[in-house]
């Protein structure tokens, strides 16, 4: 004889089987370690910090929660969904500082490698802003190879020699880091003295440009002024309405001996004076 079942012995066997089922999810879940918006402090969210939270919104510690408390290096510190630091914008986060060169030493330089999103202390490139490069350790120290080419790197304007703007990257890189844009073409070169035909090729302090004109004859040392006598090709006055006739450079391998300067003259497109 076969027996039927009633439809009130199906409910129980059916509840059985759920309650079956929601156990083994709820395991499922705690076991996988996602966290829920309940697994969060209670008060996480309504941007004040209490008992159980880092930070909460925009509430955070300046005499505590900074990068360099946290060991991190210097940057900006935020605030997670889940009232826990973030501190992915901190220096701490890469080997070096490609601004500063903090954390490199033994005469080596830090670069930062856009591809890659590393840092590391390598040794001193000498490739200057605009030429041809195969990764940024191949430039300058505060330089970084972008797209092939050598440019100078920054997080502000005022890390910009040769302009005035930091918004190559297009805010795309970490640590608000960026790089200069290349300027325009070179009229002509006064360190090379090529562009010019039959002329020298001068930075002209009235328009602020360089430009060709008849070669002068100040010595290297020698006084000189806008209304007087001139420099050399290859020299520059250091004071437009009075100085003295200093040597331009384009990095330090133009000035023999001694070092190139891009801050005690102001010149355009990164062009310095030997010191």
């Amino acid at each position: 004889m076969i027996r039927s079942h009633s439809r009130s012995e199906e409910v129980p066997v059916m509840l059985r089987f759920q309650k079956s089922f929601l156990v083994a999810c709820c395991a499922l879940v705690l076991s996988s370690g996602c966290q829920s918006r309940a697994e969060y402090p209670s008060n996480c969210g309504d941007g004040v910090r209490q008992s159980g939270e880092a930070c909460d919104g925009d509430e955070l510690d300046p005499a505590r929660d900074s990068c360099a408390k946290n060991g991190m290096g210097d940057g900006t510190v935020s605030c997670n969904d889940d009232c826990t630091l973030d501190l992915s914008m901190c220096t701490g986060q890469y080997d070096c500082d490609p601004l500063t060169n903090d954390r490199c030493d033994n005469g080596k330089f830090c670069y930062y490698e856009p591809g890659s999103d590393v840092t590391a202390c390598e040794s001193e490139g000498n490739r200057l802003v605009g030429t041809s490069c195969g990764r940024s350790r191949d430039c300058q120290p505060q330089h970084v190879c972008v797209e092939g080419t050598c440019h100078e790197f920054c997080s502000s304007g005022t890390d910009c020699n040769i302009n005035d703007t930091c918004s190559g990257s297009g805010g795309g890189w970490p640590m608000d880091w960026s790089y200069c844009p290349l300027p325009p073409a070179l009229p002509c070169d006064p360190v090379a003295q090529t562009g010019c035909d039959g002329d020298a090729c001068y930075f002209v302090s009235t328009s602020g440009t360089l430009g060709c004109l008849p070669a002068s004859s100040g010595e290297l040392g020698s006084a000189c002024s806008m209304s007087g006598t001139y420099c050399k090709p290859g020299l520059q006055c250091t004071n437009p309405t009075g100085g003295n006739c200093v040597k331009l450079c384009w990095s330090s391998d133009d000035c023999t001996p001694g070092s190139c300067n891009t801050t005690m003259v102001t010149l355009p497109y990164g062009l310095g004076v030997c010191l």
